[in-house]
């Protein structure tokens, strides 16, 4: 074959190769798009999607967190409104099935695993929300963002944790204190509203630098005085 036909040849297929990649980038982006916004933006309609089973995981870690965060309030959103509870059991089961999924394919997905432990607590499983959970701790104990959400599940539902994940609980606890400045907002609303944690938050707190606690402090006394401006 002459020189120059397999220099055409290369290039042709260079192109072809090209294209092809190209318009498998755009169905991609386009699936992923598409996975991100299922069930338009009002709460109701995306709870729908995920019921309705439309709702799904998508291959890209930041479409598969947005799954998870969907799902997080798409449950909430589900079990304290008016919805039929067929429709609040299939969000659930959905929910549960697509973390399952992500984790299937990715182990040490912690906050795959944390919306697992969620959907779990929605369908009142408390041993698989344990189990869950404690996966979630496992593979993202040093997540700061991720720990805020466990907390957050751990503190509405501290009774029903196993001895083993209140102790992983109080070392979430640790890490946001330890970075006070981004979760006193979050800490200092626990600490108001949850009477029965209040010792367990303040002994936390209480292993921060002098300037750190000050700050809960102050954080804490503008919530009260807000929370006492609201009810006179």
């Amino acid at each position: 074959m002459p020189q120059a036909t397999k220099h055409h040849l290369s290039w042709l297929t260079l192109g072809l190769l090209g294209v092809i990649t190209t318009a498998l980038s755009a169905y991609a982006f386009t699936a992923e798009q598409s996975h991100l916004f299922a069930g338009g933006g009002s709460r109701e309609a995306r709870a729908e999607a995920f019921s309705s089973g439309s709702r799904h995981v998508g291959l890209a870690t930041t479409t598969q967190r947005w799954f998870v965060i969907d799902c997080r309030n798409s449950t909430i959103y589900a079990f304290t409104n008016p919805v039929p509870d067929e429709t609040r059991q299939a969000v659930a089961q959905s929910c549960l099935d697509g973390a399952l999924d992500i984790t299937a394919s990715v182990p040490a997905s912690s906050f795959a695993w944390f919306g697992a432990a969620h959907a779990s607590l929605a369908r009142q499983s408390w041993d698989d929300m344990n189990d869950y959970l404690g996966r979630s701790f496992a593979t993202g104990a040093r997540e700061g963002w991720i720990a805020r959400y466990r907390a957050e599940l751990a503190i509405d539902n501290y009774a029903r944790l196993t001895p083993t994940n209140q102790t992983l609980f109080r070392q979430d606890l640790v890490l946001l204190a330890a970075n006070m400045l981004a979760f006193s907002e979050f800490l200092a609303t626990q600490y108001v509203n949850k009477v029965d944690l209040r010792p367990l938050i303040t002994e936390v707190v209480e292993t921060t630098p002098q300037a750190s606690q000050w700050h809960f402090l102050a954080v804490v006394r503008r919530l009260t005085r807000q929370s006492a401006q609201g009810q006179s």
